[in-house]
């Protein structure tokens, strides 16, 4: 029977304001009053965002799965808990820490829960610290960050002391950024599940290093595993499909849903169907013209805080990738014959005079379908004749005493009105 369960795992959010030691030094000669105005200031920050806004961009802690392998314990030493002695067997001795698929080998030492990676992966990997001092640093890592930027921090824990062990030591962990704690997660109940946290962080301006540490401020064994931090990126969507049917395709995003104070733009393209990206020259807009589009080809924006930033993958949004279709404009023939001086309405035209023209009417698929129309005319008349009489003759049953217009309206064979004065 297996204890690990993903459904016991828990979201704890918080939001930490992350500044340099220079900005959250209070000088001792500042007065209780601006520190207390300091600290609500702070406070008023804080309850403006207590999740990531927007999506979650690549994880900086690359390693922070710690990786997998055939191997039920990785044999080199990682250095990632700088007081502790790294050991290639389970369950750790006092005093040491190691990498491995589960908590112990063969036979299960004295109060070891049966613990296994914390992912669906059979040969996945997590971190074991067996504490023998308190308040120590079980894991330690150094990550380039850019500023200006709020981060989501998370990882999972484990107490790796069996449920049927109630006197076992109870791990109580605090983590913690440049030395200064960010949460305190507090005891981890013997309950042998993992359990997931995350808090917020703002990283001010003029950071670019931040030092991660997991403390546990009691004795006992805990088990780490998906460490992340991943900065709070804009949602930036193209199209799956961009149809083209012309010689040029403009791509688009809107500026107003990138929230970066500095945003950089850069357009990429793939040639193998999205597996690599080149950077386009010159592509640095919040918009890209196509010249000649290429069928299959696709395209996607990457946006960062700043040039700088950009250089950090991790520091990047990525919009969703789309690709080129390429769409044949339908032509549709059409040889209306209207009457002289008659007025045609066809695709938003208004034609009258006999000839060709060349129409564009909007598709569904946002290209033009074209409408050739090869216009006739057929003639109208209007013609005048005279008839001389005299006082008192009779002409088409009538008879005229003096001058007189009369008009006779007709159709021509084809329909046409004509006129006869």
């Amino acid at each position: 029977m297996s204890f690990f369960s993903k459904n016991t795992c828990y979201r704890v959010d918080l939001l930490i304001a992350i500044r340099t030691k220079r900005q959250i030094h209070v000088r001792s000669m500042l007065s209780k009053a601006v520190v207390l105005l300091l600290f609500f200031l702070l406070l008023a920050f804080l309850a403006k965002a207590q999740t990531c806004q927007g999506v979650l961009s690549a994880n900086l802690i690359s390693t922070g799965d710690f990786g997998s392998g055939p191997e039920l314990v990785v044999p080199a030493n990682p250095f990632l808990a700088p007081a502790y002695t790294y050991q290639n067997s389970t369950p750790p001795a006092e005093g040491a820490y190691t990498l491995a698929k589960r908590s112990y080998d063969a036979m299960p030492g004295l109060c070891w829960a049966n613990a296994t990676d914390s992912s669906a992966d059979p040969n996945g990997y997590f971190m074991l610290v067996h504490a023998n001092t308190a308040a120590s640093i079980i894991y330690e890592r150094t990550i380039e960050v850019c500023d200006d930027m709020e981060y989501e921090l998370g990882l999972d824990l484990i107490n790796l002391a069996s449920a049927t062990c109630p006197d076992a030591p109870v791990p109580d962990i605090d983590l913690l950024v440049n030395g200064q704690v960010v949460h305190s997660i507090g005891a981890l109940n013997a309950d042998e599940s993992w359990h997931a946290f995350h808090t917020i962080l703002a990283v001010g301006s003029g950071t670019d290093l931040l030092v991660f540490s997991i403390r546990n401020n009691a004795l006992g064994a805990v088990g780490i595993d998906n460490i992340r931090l991943q900065h709070c990126a804009p949602a930036i969507d193209l199209p799956s499909i961009t149809q083209v049917c012309n010689e040029e395709a403009v791509l688009t995003i809107d500026p107003t849903n990138i929230t970066y104070p500095n945003p950089y733009y850069q357009w990429q393209h793939s040639f193998d169907g999205g597996s690599s990206w080149e950077d386009i020259p010159g592509a640095g807009e919040n918009f890209h013209t196509i010249d000649n589009p290429i069928n299959g080809l696709q395209y996607r924006i990457l946006v960062a805080n700043g040039p700088v930033n950009y250089q950090n993958p991790g520091c990047r949004a990525s919009s969703s990738p789309t690709t080129i279709e390429l769409v044949t404009p339908v032509t549709i023939y059409q040889t209306p014959t209207i009457c002289s001086g008659d007025t045609l309405q066809i695709g938003g035209q208004s034609l009258s005079s006999p000839g060709s023209y060349t129409l564009p009417l909007g598709g569904s698929s946002g290209c033009d379908t074209l409408l050739e129309v090869l216009l006739f005319n057929n003639p109208t008349y209007d013609q005048l004749y005279n008839q001389q009489l005299c006082a008192g003759d009779s002409f088409l049953g009538q008879v005229f005493t003096s001058d007189t217009l009369l008009q006779f309206n007709y159709l021509t064979t084809a329909g046409c009105d004509s006129i006869i004065h």
